[in-house]
């Protein structure tokens, strides 16, 4: 599958062989040689848009790997079956974020079963994120060499497991890649965690006053209730009410317990299901409205409804929980 528009690239195929996925990928210099016997399948996921590439790819045999990473700064991901990979002459698994600087080296043996997601953005945007952020991670030593960095687990996991309900997605609507939300979840929202990942530096960015805090969530929540449906970015939601990233998050886990971005998802899903129970009766689809509240990734947002709701979407719209409990 090709979908080409001028939001950008998707690609997602499976080859028979290694050549074929090299001929395909795009930004990516690869040379690999095959090191075990035998028919060697592979697949490659790609979405590319001008300020972001994420790509996702596997390969069913023993490998070496060689050649050059895009130009950019590339993150690569494995997936948390990889039990290790010599990569630089260096062993690794998947508690490693590996960093490749532009176009940096690429020499690595993986084994049988390997899976990768890979990000890669503009070094500058990064840059220019950070001091957005008031950060002091270290993208600016990581862009002269390329590295492996023990990180925090839980994040390598979120982001991870982010990459592969993104990638789910787009293989199955990749019509969506010019959706606002989805966009700000590939441009600005998953950069902003690597960052942290990375170490964004507290002391660089300390917590405001409970008088500025209180300001700047009362403004928060104005800003939210105006844009709950098309959405915002974190960055501009700090730009608008005048703190730092690090301020807007206290303020709201000291008031709600969430993160702003957990909580902007908590009302967004209250305001499904109150559409949902509206149109009841109707022949209206479940995905056009979760779509229609920024959430384009069905089987994540049935798993976050029922977390929520304690039912599924579509007990909601048959009221199949509301009459179960009216007979007990």
């Amino acid at each position: 599958m090709v979908y080409a528009s001028t939001d950008g690239l998707v690609l997602s195929k499976q080859f028979s062989n290694y050549d074929e996925l090299a001929e395909s990928v795009k930004g990516w210099d690869l040379d690999f040689c095959q090191l075990d016997a035998g028919s060697s399948p592979t697949g490659l996921f790609q979405c590319q848009t001008e300020h972001s590439q994420l790509n996702a790819a596997s390969l069913s045999r023993r490998y070496h790997q060689c050649g050059s990473a895009p130009t950019g700064l590339t993150f690569a991901f494995l997936d948390e079956h990889v039990k290790q990979l010599n990569w630089l002459n260096r062993n690794v698994d998947s508690t490693s974020l590996l960093v490749y600087r532009d176009q940096g080296e690429i020499d690595c043996v993986s084994s049988q079963g390997f899976r990768v997601y890979t990000l890669t953005y503009d070094a500058e945007m990064l840059k220019q994120l950070e001091e957005k952020l008031h950060s002091s991670s270290q993208t600016g030593k990581i862009t002269r060499a390329s590295t492996a960095l023990n990180v925090d687990q839980n994040l390598i996991l979120h982001i991870r497991n982010h990459l592969k309900h993104l990638v789910s997605h787009l293989q199955q609507y990749p019509n969506t890649l010019g959706q606002a939300s989805l966009r700000n979840e590939l441009e600005n929202e998953i950069p902003r965690k690597i960052i942290q990942m990375l170490g964004a530096g507290d002391d660089k960015n300390p917590i405001a006053s409970p008088r500025i805090r209180s300001q700047a969530l009362k403004r928060a929540l104005e800003v939210i209730d105006a844009t709950v449906q098309e959405g915002i970015s974190i960055d501009a939601l700090c730009q608008y009410c005048g703190v730092s990233d690090r301020t807007l998050d206290y303020a709201f886990r000291d008031r709600f317990g969430k993160t702003p971005a957990a909580y902007i998802k908590a009302r967004r899903l209250h305001k499904v299901r109150y559409r949902l129970k509206e149109l009841r009766g109707t022949d209206i689809r479940i995905t056009d409205v979760a779509n229609g509240w920024g959430f384009w990734h069905m089987g994540q947002f049935a798993a976050d409804y029922r977390k929520y709701f304690g039912e599924l979407p579509s007990e909601t719209v048959n009221g199949l929980r509301a009459s179960s409990d009216m007979h007990h």
